[in-house]
């Protein structure tokens, strides 16, 4: 075998016919140079999509637009157009208006969804006058517009699915929040005003009835009420108690200067002794104040165990 031969060119004819893919055949090559062109046109057809501003573009002044002339008269441009249909957007290399949305969505490869889409208002630039508020119409209703209006939406939003779970994570904290102060402020009034909390039910005391009343002018507090987790049972009710009982003990320690403190026992129904325990001072201002500081029970009445219990 000559090696010349070997490392031949290959003809430009073969060449196209090996990108095909068939057997060399003249038939064959037309189609080769049919799927060429086809490509040609495509990519041509791609590349026409008219570079757009951030906004549509409506001249003030409507003359610079191209006008349509009729066998007996001529028609222009109406500006009124522009308010009655927002998305008009004027091109001057394509002597015509477009849609902004429907060509912006093309631009972004967001139309890739809707069946058909009118390449006069996409790229091609629409001028005929005569029908232009019939036309308008019917492309505003067309599926195309619709779905390119609602991708530019989207992608405009910049909201993708985490930062929507997080935005609905909030509001449910919010809501959770709310519903939560309304139960501790609750709890406090009560306890303020020295009324009992549960009844001989816990659905039946004055908690839950108070409650259910609030929640009549708080749809956020009723729909709470109905949760499995409400934070309404005896121990959340005891814990908030508690909490708010520290409270004012803080609040008593930060103003106590010189003091005595007033012991005095009683038993209960149960028998126990239970220990009350007053705290007399003096704040900064020199003003006498004696406040109640709780209830505590001993395990015997002595001396030593009263000392180690307060």
């Amino acid at each position: 075998m000559d090696i010349k031969k070997f490392f031949t060119a290959i003809p430009r004819h073969a060449q196209t016919l090996l990108r095909v893919g068939t057997t060399p055949d003249s038939n064959v090559e037309v189609v080769g140079e049919d799927v060429k062109e086809k490509t040609e046109k495509r990519v041509t057809s791609q590349t026409r999509l008219p570079i757009l501003p951030p906004v549509p573009y409506q001249p003030r002044d409507v003359n610079c637009m191209p006008v349509q002339r009729l066998a007996k008269r001529t028609l222009c441009f109406q500006r009124a157009w522009f308010d009655s249909f927002p998305w008009l957007h004027f091109d001057a290399n394509v002597s015509g208006v477009l849609c902004f949305t429907c060509a912006k969505a093309a631009c972004m490869d967001l139309a890739g969804m809707a069946r058909y889409s009118e390449d006069t208002f996409v790229s091609k630039g629409f001028c005929n006058w005569k029908k232009a508020i019939e036309k308008f119409k019917i492309h505003e209703k067309t599926s195309a517009h619709m779905i390119s209006h609602s991708n530019l939406k989207f992608r405009s939003s910049n909201n993708n699915v985490d930062a929507q779970l997080s935005t609905h994570h909030l509001e449910e904290q919010t809501k959770a929040r709310n519903a939560l102060l309304k139960i501790v402020t609750t709890v406090q009034y009560l306890a303020q005003q020295g009324l009992a909390i549960r009844g001989k039910e816990s659905s039946d005391g004055n908690f839950m009835k108070l409650l259910e009343l609030r929640s009549n002018d708080d749809v956020v507090l009723q729909r709470w009420l109905t949760r499995t987790t409400s934070y309404t049972s005896v121990a959340v009710q005891n814990e908030l108690l508690k909490i708010m009982a520290h409270m004012v003990l803080r609040n008593i320690c930060k103003n106590v200067g010189l003091f005595a403190v007033i012991v005095d026992g009683t038993q209960d129904i149960q028998g126990v002794e239970q220990e009350a325990i007053c705290v007399r001072y003096i704040d900064d201002a020199y003003d006498v104040h004696e406040d109640f500081i709780g209830l505590y029970s001993v395990s015997e009445m002595t001396g030593a165990s009263l000392s180690n219990m307060l």
